[in-house]
C-alpha cells in the first residue's frame, strides 16, 4: 500500500472503532447503524485485498535463480562431452550446438535460455546412442529436459503474481473509494442526529482527520489487531495466513 492509502486506512479503522465503542448511541438511529455495519464490511474487504496485494513473490525469484544455475551448469556439463563427440566425428554442424561455456550460457536472458536449452536437449537426444560412449547417460539428458521445464514454470509464476497484484491493487483502490463515499455521503451527514451527544461527535470527527505518524505501518498493524478483536467482528471459519478470509461483521442484537 502507498503512504496515502495507509493514512486513509488508519483513519477508516479509527472511525470504525469510535462507532463500535459508541454502538449504544448509534443504535438509536437505525440508518446510522446499518451504515456502520456496511462500513465494517468494506473495511474487511479492504484488509483482504491489502494482504492479497502484499503476498510475496520473492520466493519464486529465489527458486528461479537456484534452478537457473543448476540448469546452466548441467547444460554446459553435457555440452562439453557432446562437443568432444562432435570433434571426434569431425562434425562442425553438430559441434556448434554444444559450444557453450558457463558464462556465455548464463548471461543469456531467460527468454533466450529456455529455447537454447531445449535445442541442446533435442540435439543430445538425436545423438544419444553415440554419446553414451562419451559419458552421457540417458538419465543425464532426461534431467536437462526436466530442469528446462522446471525453470520455464518458475519463469512464468512471478509474472502471474505481478498480474495478480495489479488486479488486487485495482480492487483495493475501488474498496477504499467505496468506503470514502460511505463516510462522506452517508455517515458524516448523519452526525447531526447525535447533537445531544457532543463527546461522541467530537471523537468521531477527530477520527476522520488523517494524521501524520512517525511509524504509520506500526500504527496500522495495531489498529488492524484491535479491529479483529472487536466484539462486532468474529471469525466464521479458520483464518488463513493473516486472518482476513472468513471474517464477517455481526449485527447488533
Amino acid at each position: 500500500m502507498k503512504g496515502r492509502q495507509i493514512k486513509r486506512l488508519i483513519s477508516f479503522l479509527e472511525t470504525g472503532q469510535v462507532c463500535r465503542e459508541n454502538i449504544s448511541i448509534i443504535s438509536m438511529v437505525p440508518g446510522m447503524l446499518r451504515f456502520t455495519q456496511q462500513y465494517d464490511q468494506l473495511v474487511l474487504q479492504i484488509l483482504e485485498r491489502m494482504y492479497k496485494q502484499a503476498e510475496p513473490i520473492d520466493q519464486y525469484s529465489k527458486d528461479k535463480k537456484a534452478v537457473r544455475k543448476t540448469l546452466v551448469e548441467h547444460a554446459v556439463w553435457l555440452s562439453s562431452m557432446a562437443s568432444a563427440y562432435s570433434t571426434d566425428i569431425n562434425s562442425h554442424a553438430t559441434g556448434c550446438f554444444f559450444n557453450w561455456s558457463y558464462t556465455s550460457l548464463f548471461r543469456k536472458r531467460d527468454l533466450v535460455l529456455i529455447p537454447l536449452c531445449t535445442i541442446i536437449y533435442d540435439k543430445l537426444k538425436e545423438h544419444q546412442e553415440h554419446l553414451k560412449d562419451y559419458g552421457i547417460k540417458k538419465k543425464d539428458v532426461a534431467l536437462l529436459f526436466d530442469l528446462t521445464q522446471q525453470f520455464q514454470k518458475l519463469f512464468i509464476k512471478p509474472r502471474l503474481g505481478v498480474m495478480g497484484r495489479a488486479v488486487e491493487t485495482q480492487f483495493l483502490t475501488e474498496h477504499i473509494d467505496e468506503a470514502s463515499v460511505l463516510l462522506y455521503e452517508k455517515m458524516d451527514k448523519m452526525l447531526p442526529c447525535f447533537r445531544q451527544y457532543p463527546e461522541f461527535c467530537k471523537v468521531y470527527m477527530e477520527s476522520r482527520n488523517q494524521k501524520t505518524y512517525a511509524d504509520p505501518k506500526g500504527i496500522l498493524e495495531k489498529k488492524i489487531k484491535d479491529f479483529y478483536l472487536a466484539p462486532q467482528v468474529r471469525v466464521s471459519r479458520r483464518k488463513k495466513k493473516m486472518g482476513v478470509e472468513g471474517m464477517e461483521v455481526l449485527a447488533e442484537e
